[in-house]
């Protein structure tokens, strides 16, 4: 039997709940994401960003019966995302069937909710090849806000990661629908998020500087204390 609670927090759901039996399998993480890099809204002297470059892992055929395919949508300007996409699992046989997907989701905590998101597979929004991204922070359970880091990497542009001293903000997304930020005490944690990073490097090209966006759907999430 699942007993449960739910509190409504400052515009999105934070969630505890317990399980009667302690012996379930441990959940298979699942996730999507769509990310991009631009131009920033300022930068260092001597710096340039020339690239648009967009990627995502996203379903190209339905996890479940009757669910969502495709990447969630990228942030909008002074406002939310209102599509999440359909996820992939972890260890789920790629479109090819030449390798597999790797998720990985971890969440703790209770006021500030910490998590990691890794996510890599072929990427389905940009160009062909592989894609990868690593997000990590702390959003606060009654603002949804928070700061961390975001790294990518896609064909086009390879590695992306923050600049020196420039942390990446994060957003819970309000839409119950993919959860908002949730965590069942014995059995996973989920997740949506939006994160602007201000400031980035491409390793592609020397004395790049420009700024990157994204959102990521995370569920399934290992819980730690």
């Amino acid at each position: 039997m699942l007993r449960s609670s739910l509190s409504s927090l400052v515009g999105f759901s934070f969630a505890l709940a317990s399980l009667a039996c302690s012996d379930a399998a441990d959940p298979i993480a699942q996730a999507q994401t769509q990310f991009r890099v631009k131009p920033p809204a300022s930068a260092p002297t001597g710096t340039s960003c020339t690239s648009s470059a967009k990627a995502g892992i996203g379903a190209t055929e339905p996890l479940t019966p009757g669910g969502d395919v495709g990447v969630p949508d990228l942030p909008p300007a002074n406002s939310e995302p209102t599509f999440a996409g359909g996820p992939v699992a972890d260890g789920q046989e790629t479109p090819d069937g030449t390798t597999r997907y790797r998720v990985k989701c971890t969440m703790s905590g209770s006021e500030n909710v910490r998590f990691r998101v890794q996510l890599e597979g072929p990427d389905t929004v940009g160009a062909k090849g592989k894609t990868n991204i690593d997000a990590q922070g702390t959003v606060n359970a009654e603002t949804g806000a928070g700061e961390g880091r975001v790294a990518f990497f896609t064909t086009e542009v390879l590695n992306v990661e923050p600049a020196d001293g420039v942390p990446c903000t994060f957003q819970v997304v309000t839409d119950t629908r993919a959860g908002g930020l949730v965590l069942d005490a014995e059995e996973a944690g989920r997740m949506w998020v939006t994160f602007q990073c201000p400031g980035v490097r491409l390793t592609s090209s020397e004395g790049s500087y420009c700024a990157s966006e994204g959102t990521i759907v995370a569920t399934s999430c290992a819980l730690g204390d």
